[in-house]
């Protein structure tokens, strides 16, 4: 069964081609049978990619007008979903795939984000807690808790390697609006 993701205004591939890349060093902690990547940095190009996806983000969130607080919350939750989409799922091999779309209007921001890794057992994610005493050391599972907190919905696809988000704007008041950007006089 396919994930279903309606249709986003912003549809973008994140995708380097680099021949012959080897996977680099990584430090892996073992969990069970998985096998998650710390402290590996992407390819400058996926780095690139990313950057220019979050500035896109950024953008639109800006020309809609969405108030600060709303707008930090639906960019560290993009942040968090393109991370776990380049690191966990894609295990920062810049020729696998992360497909990205997006919306934004003053009511709703929707967000789509899937990659080529295997997946994961979507509901031990969900059930874990990293503010837990036990696991305050571990590092993993605080982007899908605060991802959680700050979105109106989370759904992972069963597989768990595609999530769409929305997060439905409660106030745009005018003394908390950013400055749409202007229109660029192309004369």
């Amino acid at each position: 069964m396919k994930f279903a993701v309606p249709n986003l205004k912003y549809e973008l591939q994140m995708k380097c081609d680099v021949p012959d890349w080897e996977h680099p060093t990584v430090e892996e902690m073992r969990r069970g049978d998985e096998v998650s990547i710390k402290n590996v940095d992407l390819h400058p190009f996926l780095k690139a990619q990313r950057d220019a996806v979050m500035m896109k983000m950024e953008d639109a969130l800006r020309n809609a007008g969405i108030n600060e607080n709303d707008c930090f919350q639906v960019q560290l939750i993009f942040e968090e979903l393109l991370k776990n989409a380049l690191h966990h799922g894609n295990r920062t091999n810049p020729n696998s795939e992360v497909n990205v779309k997006f919306d934004v209007t003053p009511q709703k921001v929707s967000i789509y984000v899937g990659d080529q890794g295997k997946g994961f057992d979507v509901q031990s994610v969900l059930d874990y807690d990293p503010t837990a005493d036990e696991n305050l050391e571990n590092p993993n599972g605080r982007g899908v808790m605060l991802s959680r907190q700050f979105s109106s919905s989370l759904q992972y696809s069963p597989q768990g390697n595609e999530v769409f988000v929305e997060k439905i704007i409660e106030s745009n008041d005018a003394l908390t609006q950013r400055e749409p950007i202007a229109a660029k006089d192309t004369n």
